[in-house]
């Protein structure tokens, strides 16, 4: 088998509402390894093209903290 010694698993995660953008950057300065934007089973039908909008826009905005991915 060959392992990758560059790949760890993620520790932590946490999952942060697709339709409230002011809570983003909160859940980006949590600390975790990996942030969540809640797209699907959290969001009602009619709000989910809303939803996504707005987590397209985090990745537009790239903010600081996306730019500088931890190194496991």
């Amino acid at each position: 088998m060959n392992h990758n010694s560059n790949i760890q698993p993620r520790r932590s995660f946490i999952f942060t509402p697709g339709l409230k953008p002011e809570m983003y950057p909160k859940a980006l300065k949590s600390g975790t390894d990996m942030v969540c934007v809640e797209l699907e089973d959290g969001i009602a039908p009619h709000d989910k093209e809303t939803a996504r909008n707005l987590a397209l826009k985090l990745f537009q905005e790239k903010p600081k903290k996306m730019t500088e991915l931890k190194k496991f």
